[in-house]
């Protein structure tokens, strides 16, 4: 027998009322699911040190985990304890430019919604801003040059002085500007005075006084001259004057000798310059002293000896180096 609209119909209402049933089950359950905790940490910091007292100092990298849109970061109690927004964000990673501080360690920590402060949240000891390094002197180590001298040629270990002390395992680079050229070196602060940075001079320009600058984390010192000169190196050929032979004419290489007034010694004893043979800016020409000069200076006219040459010009003397030697020989 053919269904009629009257018995098509209660199936229909059921349907629906079941429809609606499963719906209004599912509401209850989407409702009662608990919503996740976020956890928000804070975990480095990259650089380490930034300079004091300015708002142009390099932004700074900070590592967590959970940072949103409205985290924000605050630098210890400076800035009038204000907190910076992030210029970049992800989850784990924000970059934020530091406000204008003192000198000094900080605690960083991160703020806004839902972030309860904690230890969790702050980074102590691991942050702080940095004076401008202060040139204060320049020394060389080693005494096998002048004060405050080195050959053009470089490899003089040296140190620079600076006026406050600097962190421990600081990355450090000491700045040389000659000629318009600048040439970074790495340093090492000392381990027993943290005011002291150890560094390798490079090669110069003979009579060159180039400009100096300390960099500690990125901060740059401003530049300081006359703390250290570029002397010539020299070497004599032939290097040996035997006895009982005519004085030899001897050719002494190097660079810088054009200025003047242009003297010429061996063993301490000023060698006469040879007739004809003008000085270039490299080599200069002279003649050797005698077993008698030498003698007087010092050398024993019959056992020989070996003796240093060094060039003055300009005022400035040459440095000695393993061929900077003339000898006087008893055979």
């Amino acid at each position: 027998m053919p269904r009629t609209a009257s018995t098509r119909r209660p199936v229909r209402a059921v349907l629906a009322l079941t429809v609606v049933a499963a719906s209004l089950v599912g509401l209850g359950h989407a409702s009662a699911a608990p919503t996740a905790a976020v956890t928000y940490t804070i975990t480095g910091v990259s650089p380490a040190y930034v300079e004091a007292g300015t708002t142009e100092a390099f932004g700074v990298t900070i590592s967590g985990k959970g940072f949103t849109r409205k985290t924000r970061v605050q630098f210890g109690t400076c800035a009038q304890g204000t907190s910076v927004a992030p210029s970049t964000l992800t989850a784990t990673k924000l970059v934020v430019q530091p406000p204008s501080c003192a000198a000094g360690p900080v605690d960083l920590s991160i703020t806004g919604d839902g972030v309860v402060p904690s230890a969790a949240t702050t980074l102590a000891g691991k942050f702080g801003f940095l004076a401008q390094p202060v040139v204060a002197a320049l020394a060389p180590a080693t005494a096998a040059v002048a004060p405050a001298t080195g050959p053009w040629s470089g490899g003089t270990e040296a140190v620079v002085t600076v006026q406050a002390p600097v962190p421990a395992k600081a990355p450090v680079q000491v700045w040389l500007t000659s000629a318009g050229v600048t040439k970074p070196v790495s340093g090492k602060v000392d381990a027993g005075n943290a005011r002291r940075i150890s560094f390798k001079v490079p090669p110069g320009v003979p009579g060159g006084q180039p400009e100096i600058q300390v960099s500690v984390f990125g901060i740059l010192s401003e530049a300081v001259t006359g703390q250290f000169t570029y002397v010539s190196t020299v070497k004599a050929s032939p290097a040996v004057f035997v006895r009982d032979t005519a004085a030899p004419t001897v050719k002494v290489d190097g660079a810088g000798f054009l200025q003047t007034p242009l003297t010429v010694r061996i063993c301490g004893v000023v060698a006469a310059p040879v007739t004809g043979k003008p000085a270039t800016d490299t080599s200069v020409v002279v003649t050797a002293p005698s077993w008698a000069a030498v003698a007087a200076a010092g050398v024993h006219p019959t056992a020989g000896g070996v003796c240093t040459v060094q060039v003055t010009a300009g005022g400035r003397t040459s440095a000695v180096t393993a061929g900077s030697t003339f000898t006087y020989a008893a055979y």
